[in-house]
């Protein structure tokens, strides 16, 4: 099963008062499969970068666990297998160029 979260969309609908509150520590640190989104543009209007940075912020996420989790949704995606094997080497390649 993979989760997509939406921290900022959570945290707006009072799901949790704050980011800080957000379990998506304790679910990352779980091993659960884990994806960053931003919801509905029109009800959240925070980017993916956004959304980043506040993991960043709140937890100290780095490149490390954003990959993880962008490998997480790519697994997860409903699009085939060629597809996904073309996709990750984007991702791949993507994270490399950025560490």
């Amino acid at each position: 099963i993979h989760l997509e979260v939406c921290p900022t969309c959570n945290v707006q609908i009072n799901l949790f008062q704050t980011h800080a509150d957000h379990p998506i520590q304790q679910l990352y640190e779980a091993g659960l499969s884990v994806g960053i989104n931003t919801d509905s543009r029109a009800m959240t209007p925070v980017t993916l970068s956004e959304e980043y940075h506040k993991l960043q912020q709140t937890f100290g996420w780095n490149s490390e666990q954003f990959l993880r989790c962008n490998r997480n949704a790519l697994a997860a995606a409903f699009i085939p297998e060629t597809e996904k094997n073309l996709l990750r080497q984007r991702l791949e390649s993507g994270y490399m160029e950025f560490r």
